[in-house]
């Protein structure tokens, strides 16, 4: 039991998956432990190199004012990965290639244009100009509200 537990430990301090050192377990609980000992070995590490970054730059560089920032936002669970994408393309905030590119998959034909899906799909650019009656970029007024929504014709 000692041995399990000083093996966890290990494997803890250096990111990697107890798995190979304990018992054994299905690969569901498996894959969920090794995700978590990821998350949890790695949280340490890049703190660590975060305040070393911030200490160098206060006294090596005499940038008191600046602050080192991991910039990694993904999301672990492929699940909430993909409906994240889903709604950033869905809104227009990403291309279909970004999205893609996010994931590592290589990019698509036409997928550079950034597009608007609701009761139809319509190009951002489009959408930007505004419903019928309404000066582009401008509010919409209670009368937009009637007016029925553009449409992206494929053939034009």
């Amino acid at each position: 039991m000692f041995d399990e537990w000083l093996a966890r430990w290990a494997c803890f301090a250096f990111s990697i998956s107890p798995q190979a050192f304990v018992a054994q377990m299905n690969r569901a609980t498996a894959q969920t432990a090794q995700d978590a000992a990821h998350e949890e070995g790695l949280g340490p590490t890049m703190l660590w190199v975060k305040e070393l970054i911030d200490d160098l730059l206060a006294r090596e560089f005499d940038a008191g004012d600046l602050e080192f920032a991991w910039n990694d936002t993904r999301e672990v669970d492929p699940v909430k990965a993909a409906t994240i994408a889903n709604i950033h393309v869905r809104a227009g905030i990403k291309t279909l290639n970004e999205a893609r590119a996010d994931i590592g998959y290589p990019p698509v034909p036409g997928g550079d244009r950034p597009l608007i899906y609701g009761g139809g799909v319509m190009p951002l650019d489009q959408a930007a100009q505004g419903l019928p009656g309404q000066e582009a970029g401008g509010p919409p007024t209670p009368d937009d509200a009637a007016a029925p929504a553009p449409t992206f014709d494929e053939e034009t």
